[in-house]
């Protein structure tokens, strides 16, 4: 409750490994949350308060998880070995076939997604990883902030603030 700031249920326990995650999701429809971890990426139901099911696939570490604005697809990234962002169906649970499986390199952290979904910004230890979402194809600009600390666009998806320990960056989205 953001009024009183109480808790609204009890704790929902999701097996963490040794990773905690650094970004969770919320569904558009505030339905489902997705909780990144190590091996797979927890759904809880939101009505229930339970876990209703897992994103399995190709996602070791998860840090990050961000939903598209449909609700079809939650990115997430992992930190681990395999270093990428994946592309989960919220409707199989798996993986996307085709251009699904992003190789950012570089430990990517943090995601946002332009409010279209068109564009999915990763940050990684190398800098900042653009996903154009609808072509596959990605890109990277290595002038940010290390280590990065949090990233968000803009509403109107015309900017994206990338913060970092002592400052932040703002950058134009018309760019990428």
């Amino acid at each position: 409750n953001t009024s009183t700031l109480q808790a609204l249920s009890s704790t929902i326990p999701i097996d963490m490994f040794d990773d905690a995650p650094c970004q969770i999701a919320v569904s558009p429809d505030g339905n489902s949350i997705y909780v990144p971890s190590n091996g797979a990426t927890t759904v809880i139901n939101t009505q229930t308060n339970s876990i209703s099911g897992y994103l399995d696939g190709a996602i070791i570490f998860g840090s990050a998880a961000v939903a598209s604005p449909d609700g079809s697809t939650v990115y997430e990234t992992s930190d681990g070995v395999a270093q990428n962002v994946a592309a989960y169906s919220t409707s199989t649970g798996f993986t996307k076939p085709g251009n699904s499986v992003y190789e950012t390199w570089g430990n990517p952290s943090y995601l946002a997604l332009t409010p279209d979904g068109s564009q999915l910004y990763a940050v990684t230890s190398y800098g900042l990883v653009v996903i154009n979402t609808v072509a596959g194809s990605f890109s990277t600009i290595s002038a940010i902030t290390n280590p990065a600390q949090g990233i968000t666009v803009s509403p109107d998806g015309s900017a994206l603030w990338i913060t970092g320990p002592t400052n932040t960056i703002v950058l134009s989205t018309a760019d990428n």
